[in-house]
């Protein structure tokens, strides 16, 4: 501590405690973020492929998988606001539970994809978006 002009006390800080401090809020952050954004955002990243059997699904690592229209419930649509825009999600349930999304904002044909499941699955209604269940959800999942 250092005596100011007047005789106010001012606090001189390390610069290196400075940094010390602002790269662990960084390292923290990261490591919630990073998890989030695996959880919640690739799953959503997928190539999809429609045939009279049902969804072959190929995801960014180049995993495939094939699942049956029998195999569906059903699905839902939820819709909220992201990077200025609408984006609108179809989530696909299988024995009751949420087992694929199909988001507007990765998939280009959105459209033409949401037609197709309105012909082969039950539409089971909108869901109102709630972002903290939208999150546990998927990170749980």
């Amino acid at each position: 501590m250092v005596l100011g002009i007047i005789g106010v006390p001012i606090l001189i800080y390390c610069a290196d405690e400075l940094n010390l401090s602002f790269e662990l809020i960084l390292y923290a952050v990261v490591l919630l973020i990073i998890p989030i954004f695996i959880k919640v955002e690739l799953p959503k990243m997928n190539s999809l492929m429609i045939d009279k059997q049902g969804l072959n699904i190929r995801n960014i690592m180049g995993r495939k998988k094939h699942i049956s229209w029998d195999d569906f419930n059903g699905f839902k649509t939820t819709a909220f606001t992201a990077n200025g825009g609408s984006v609108e999600e179809i989530i696909l349930y299988s024995q009751g539970e949420a087992i694929l999304e199909i988001s507007s904002n990765y998939v280009v044909n959105y459209n033409d994809i949401k037609k197709i499941l309105n012909l082969q699955l039950k539409y089971l209604g909108y869901e109102k978006f709630n972002f903290f269940k939208y999150v546990k959800d998927r990170l749980f999942r």
